[in-house]
């Protein structure tokens, strides 16, 4: 009986030693808040800039390190909140919290009372850092007509994104820059080229420059057009049984502006077509009779010749009249055949012989 009535002395004695502790573990306030040491101390955050504002500190501005906690392990670190006067900052640079101290900090939990052991303000700073970007530069392409004179690919268009991240693009109007052509070129091709950057800045103060790329372009010159054809004028005649002839002449139609010179072509096909029958005549002029001396730059159009030589039929009259015969009656049949023909020809040329 002793012994089941001391047993049941030291539960009762156990059970209110805890009772306190189980209260606080249930979020009641114990009759005497629990003694806590901890340390705090500021960690220096870093953030790249993006153009919003950061605040420090923030639930990652300070560290708390608990040291000594009477409670048994309730204590939290997010009991521990900062009173002070945060810095909030966009631009690059850095921030630090203004005249820190211990006083700063309070407990947000009543059960607890906190000492700060130990304060480190050492790392007291939040930095915004500069994004680094890379800028592409492309040499824009350009298409222009052979004319003499000197053309180089001087435009390009900027392309700008973070270094680490192609898909984060910026404006490309936040680059400046200086252009220079690259080297001119004058004949009719295809050349590959690229412009020549320098004085290379970004006014946006959050962004740094960190490389930077130049694309090449294609330069296109094209051969001037150049028209030419053979001439001569419209001939008409009659059919007289003889031949006859046109001449015809090389005009350039379309010079170039005056950049293709006569000396630079020949040619060395017929010049001259002859008919002696009734029809039309005009001379073949292949392209393969033109030669081009300056085909680099100079694109020849040959076109169908103009003007040609007309022989139209000559024109004869020619009469038919029945012959007449005068006889005598016999009592005998007398038939009468053929014709007399007559040719009006002034010509001289058609004979009655051609007639059936």
């Amino acid at each position: 009986m002793k012994k089941k009535t001391l047993f049941l002395i030291l539960f009762i004695v156990l059970l209110a030693a805890l009772l306190p502790v189980l209260a606080s573990a249930e979020g009641e306030t114990p009759d005497e808040p629990y003694q806590v040491d901890v340390e705090i101390w500021f960690r220096a955050k870093t953030y790249p800039y993006d153009g919003q504002p950061h605040t420090y500190p923030d639930n990652g501005g300070y560290e708390v390190v608990i040291k000594n906690d009477a409670s048994g392990g309730l204590f939290k670190a997010q009991y521990v909140e900062f009173t002070g006067e945060s810095v909030t900052g966009t631009a690059v640079g850095d921030y630090s919290v203004p005249n820190p101290g211990s006083g700063q900090f309070r407990c947000t939990d009543s059960r607890f009372h906190m000492n700060i052991t130990r304060f480190n303000k050492r790392d007291n700073k939040m930095s915004i850092t500069p994004t680094k970007i890379h800028v592409d530069f492309l040499t824009s392409d350009k298409t222009v007509t052979y004319d003499a004179q000197e053309h180089a690919l001087d435009e390009c268009t900027v392309s700008v994104y973070a270094e680490n991240d192609p898909s984060v693009t910026f404006p490309s109007d936040i680059i400046t820059y200086t252009i220079s052509n690259a080297s001119p070129k004058t004949d009719a091709g295809t050349y590959n080229m690229k412009v020549t950057v320098s004085n290379v800045s970004c006014s946006d103060p959050g962004l740094r420059i960190s490389t930077t790329k130049t694309h090449s372009g294609i330069l296109t010159i094209e051969k001037a057009t150049v028209e030419v054809e053979m001439q001569t004028e419209n001939v008409t005649v009659t059919y007289d049984g003889q031949p006859h002839t046109v001449t015809y002449t090389m005009v350039i139609t379309n010079d170039a502006g005056g950049l293709f010179k006569p000396e630079y072509l020949s040619y060395d096909g017929p010049t001259q077509v002859t008919g002696t029958n009734a029809g039309e005549y005009k001379i073949n002029n292949d392209e393969h009779y033109y030669h081009n001396s300056q085909d680099q730059n100079f694109r020849l159009i040959v076109h169908y010749p103009t003007g040609k030589l007309t022989i139209q039929p000559a024109e004869v009259t020619v009469t038919a009249k029945g012959k007449t015969e005068t006889v005598t009656y016999d009592g005998t049949e007398h038939t009468l055949s053929g014709y007399d023909l007559t040719i009006e020809d002034p010509s001289g040329l058609y004979a009655v012989s051609k007639i059936s």
